[in-house]
């Protein structure tokens, strides 16, 4: 139809435009999965004093646009109901993937929203701009949202995956480290203490664990508890097996 191509004389260079606004958006979700889905223990180890972890994401320092992004995804998760209730499943796979902060549930929920919202707008306004039909928008739009929402759990999943790998990699330092301590006449308390202070630079994961069943021990809780907690706290079968052959022991 010449009346179409003649409405729209620069029809290329609005489909650019339109392409690089896309890959800006997607580019600026991806990047925020990146900051509050990828490598947490960053800024744990720099938050550290000593040899304790931080516990909280109060407690770790944040550059300002870092701390922005925090309030507003707890602000917009705070809105979903799910996220006001106990969710253990959410929080033991977040503690899984290494995100132990208070309001991890509740800004994992914001980001959800975020990114189902964000999708649904690019790929709606996307149809419609080429399309002018906001009936044919909407499917596309519905689907994009939902794909959004299932985006940072699979993200989750492979920081999970991904961690579990690098404290299976740990596990023979930390054995070999743990019964040289059993064996100078150490308790297994203060051996695991031991060796989670060697282990903080090599391999900051696997220390961070028994740092944990340090403190719960220090906290009042058994030893059996502790173990069966790091146990918990671990998607590693290998890391299972220890505590296992830990629990046997003791």
């Amino acid at each position: 139809d010449h009346r179409k191509i003649g409405g729209y004389p620069d029809m290329n260079g609005q489909l650019w435009l339109l392409a690089t606004f896309f890959t800006v958006v997607v580019g600026s979700i991806l990047g925020v999965g990146y900051l509050f889905l990828n490598r947490p223990e960053k800024s744990a180890r720099k938050a550290r004093t000593g040899d304790t972890p931080a516990l909280s994401l109060e407690d770790v320092p944040l550059p300002a646009s870092r701390a922005l992004l925090a309030r507003t995804f707890r602000v917009v998760g705070e809105s979903v109901p799910a996220s006001q209730r106990e969710n253990e499943p959410l929080r033991k796979r977040l503690s899984m993937a290494g995100y132990r902060w208070p309001t991890a549930v509740t800004i994992f929920y914001g980001i959800r929203i975020a990114s189902a919202l964000g999708l649904a707008g690019i790929v709606g306004w996307t149809v419609l701009f080429l399309h002018g039909d906001s009936q044919t928008a909407l499917v596309p739009a519905l689907c994009a949202a939902a794909f959004g929402y299932m985006l940072p759990d699979r993200i989750l999943q492979a920081r999970m995956r991904a961690r579990a790998a690098r404290i299976r990699g740990a596990i023979p330092a930390a054995v070999d480290l743990l019964v040289l301590a059993l064996e100078a006449g150490q308790s297994l308390d203060q051996g695991m203490h031991d060796v989670a202070r060697a282990l903080v630079r090599p391999y900051p994961e696997l220390s961070e664990e028994f740092l944990f069943f340090h403190l719960e021990v220090q906290a009042g809780k058994s030893r059996y508890e502790a173990l069966a907690h790091l146990a918990e706290r671990s998607a590693d079968a290998e890391m299972k097996k220890l505590v296992a052959v830990l629990l046997d022991g003791d």
